[in-house]
């Protein structure tokens, strides 16, 4: 394992268990994602309101190929997103101007 490569389990101690299987992922880019995703949520939920973080493998099928995929949840319970603005949350450094 590379320097730039950490096991989801030193990430997300408190969201799996311990018969999670190892996943490796670049330890930079999975550190950005998480951190615009759970910092997003506790900004737009006020103090009151939970966020929760959740992992879990998915099971997918190509042909005759099967492997798991790691699916990571972030939720919470603040605002929401309007609806006119869902179309353009991908674009890169797109800010919600309600919000």
């Amino acid at each position: 394992m590379s320097a730039r490569m950490v096991k989801l389990s030193d990430v997300l101690r408190n969201a799996i268990g311990e018969d999670f299987v190892p996943v490796y992922l670049q330890r930079g880019q999975i550190e950005v994602v998480l951190d615009n995703l759970i910092s997003n949520a506790l900004k737009y939920s006020g103090d009151d309101l939970p966020v929760t973080v959740d992992a879990r493998l998915r099971p997918e099928r190509r042909g005759a190929a099967e492997r798991d995929l790691l699916q990571i949840d972030v939720s919470d319970e603040g605002i929401g997103i309007p609806e006119h603005e869902l179309e353009s949350i991908f674009t890169p450094f797109y800010r919600i101007k309600d919000g």
